[in-house]
């Protein structure tokens, strides 16, 4: 089974925080049209009913545009992959006429497709191909993020 894992950027600091799913609360409370999200990162999310302002101690504020959901695959580095990563796809051509094929890397942003339900690397030319396709995750590696384009996300 997955784990299911949520990623944000504090409101506060601009840190990348992840939160699971603990006693029956996703890791992430809020809408991302609303403004007002918290990450839990603790196993206590002490006010979950208090509405949409209320945070545990433990737990932090972030901008709810930056959340993405983990995606159940690590890296070659054995990263996490989350919705909104930059991947690195290294493409070999496999055609016989090669001795020494040749190797090149495409990048692409991690989305969730609601019409294909599932996780896709989506290209710069629109072109998307399902991330079920890279079970070998040797060839993947994330870059960085939409939210930090070319920097290193936790």
């Amino acid at each position: 089974m997955r784990e299911i894992l949520f990623r944000g950027k504090r409101t506060c600091g601009g840190d990348w925080v992840v939160g699971n799913a603990k006693n029956g609360y996703y890791g992430f409370h809020g809408r991302k049209d609303s403004g007002i999200a918290c990450m839990i990162t603790q196993q206590n999310f002490l006010n979950a009913g208090a509405g949409p302002h209320a945070c545990g101690e433990t737990d932090y504020f972030v901008n709810p545009h930056t959340v993405g959901q983990f995606i159940g695959m690590l890296d070659k580095n054995g990263k996490r992959i989350f919705e909104g990563d930059l991947i690195s796809i290294e493409f070999e051509n496999d055609h016989e006429a090669y001795e020494n094929p040749p190797i090149w890397h495409e990048t692409a942003e991690v989305v969730w497709s609601q019409e294909h339900f599932g996780w896709f690397a989506k290209f710069s030319d629109e072109e998307m191909l399902s991330m079920s396709e890279y079970n070998d995750s040797s060839i993947v590696e994330v870059i960085g993020n939409i939210h930090d384009r070319g920097k290193e996300n936790g």
